[in-house]
């Protein structure tokens, strides 16, 4: 019984320590005090935890269920841990975040609802995504040499300008959006659409090499924004936005320009209010610029509390999914409530699900037995989409879903007919 004693006392210092790894400096003293004591909390209560600990899982298989209690205990004391750090330190990607965060407050407070903050990271999340993707798209395409001539141009010139013109997006978004953060697809990527004009009308004259500038002609003056009207109409073909929405979004790029003007110490001339000489000049000054661009948003991060520092969306949208780290789920798990069986897969108990077994749902008795298998997977997210659409009239897109599909490269509605 002492042995057993010392060997549990040594395994909860392990898990204490991990726990407070992945909470990282992020977070609060009072977080990683109180979110430690739901984990323990959990663990007595011979919760999911207790069963992976019971399969003698390494403390790093844990990092899911740990980052989402930090979380949680975060929202619940008024001191939330940065999101990004979480998932960085617990080697997860986002969705599995997202899944072990809801997960874990169904146990910690059940009958309560999914916090609203959730909801909106989810939204920030999914319109920030899209916006860092196609930006990252179209990059190389509209500034080939960055943002400063190609005979100056190498590697470090092009890394800060794709830093800096991602950076001068993020304030306008928090500049726009405010606290809400943008959740909105369309309205992110058309504010995307008015900070890349920005930036094309302020390349230096050597910089415009893209293929861009045989669509928008010739005649686009230097420093000037917005763009003349044939060669704004150009930009806004080929990037497929709505001129409509552009232009609703003019005013608020005026004070995006006056707010960078004021960043990087710039004056405004004969370029209209919009305009931002100085902004980009050339290489010597190009990390300069990325630097303070990038504090005034590490600032206004705070200052309008955006659930997500999305200068982290480089490095954390290529994090593995839990399936690929450490091995604690088995590929095609698509449940986040199933870390567990594979847990318990290793020590002899496990059921084979296969694909003519119905798909148990988490709660079933039997649930904690099955190992998922990919095919199983795929069922079971099946049956969660046919009931998450189940009374919703199908005759037709939603006007919202048609804009959507509009702006695709290739729009998906005629296959999804």
């Amino acid at each position: 019984k002492i042995c057993r004693r010392s060997a549990l006392a040594r395994e909860m210092s392990d898990l204490q320590q991990e726990f407070v790894r992945v909470c990282g400096e992020g977070a609060s003293p009072r977080v990683v005090e109180e979110g430690w004591a739901a984990v323990r909390g959990l663990l007595e209560q011979r919760d999911k935890l207790a069963n992976l600990a019971s399969c003698a899982q390494a403390p790093a298989s844990f990092g899911a269920q740990f980052a989402a209690v930090a979380y949680l205990t975060g929202l619940r004391l008024g001191e939330p841990t940065p999101v990004e750090r979480l998932v960085r330190n617990a080697g997860i990607s986002v969705k599995d975040f997202f899944g072990s965060v809801e997960e874990q407050h169904l146990r910690l407070h059940p009958g309560e609802p999914i916090p609203e903050a959730l909801r909106r990271l989810k939204e920030h999340y999914m319109a920030a995504t899209v916006a860092w993707k196609k930006y990252d798209q179209l990059f190389a395409t509209l500034f080939p040499s960055g943002f400063v001539g190609a005979a100056t141009a190498d590697q470090t010139t092009s890394d800060d300008s794709k830093q800096l013109g991602w950076c001068a997006f993020l304030v306008a978004k928090c500049l726009v959006f405010g606290a809400s953060g943008g959740g909105n697809v369309l309205d992110v990527y058309h504010l995307l659409v008015c900070v890349i004009e920005l930036l094309l009308s302020h390349l230096p004259l050597d910089a415009r090499g893209g293929a861009i500038w045989q669509s928008l002609g010739a005649l686009v003056p230097k420093e000037h924004y917005p763009m003349p009207a044939p060669a704004r109409a150009a930009l806004h073909a080929e990037l497929k936005a709505d001129p409509d929405r552009i232009y609703k979004l003019d005013s608020a790029v005026a004070k995006v320009s006056a707010d960078l003007r004021a960043t990087l110490g710039l004056q405004q001339a004969a370029g209209g209010p919009s305009s931002a000489p100085g902004l980009l000049r050339d290489a010597a000054s190009l990390r300069k610029a990325r630097e303070a661009v990038d504090a005034r948003y590490a600032k206004l991060v705070v200052e309008t509390k955006q659930p997500l520092d999305d200068r982290a969306l480089s490095s954390i949208a290529s994090l593995p999914s839990a399936s690929a780290a450490g091995g604690a789920m088995p590929r095609g798990v698509t449940s986040p409530c199933r870390s567990s069986s594979a847990a318990c897969a290793r020590s002899g108990n496990a059921v084979l699900m296969t694909p003519l077994r119905d798909p148990n749902p988490p709660s079933s008795p039997a649930h904690s037995h099955l190992m998922a298998t990919p095919m199983s997977g795929q069922l079971e997210c099946v049956g969660w989409l046919r009931a998450a659409v189940r009374g919703v009239p199908a005759e037709e897109a939603s006007e919202a879903l048609a804009g959507y599909f509009a702006h695709c490269s290739a729009s998906p509605a005629e296959a999804i007919e």
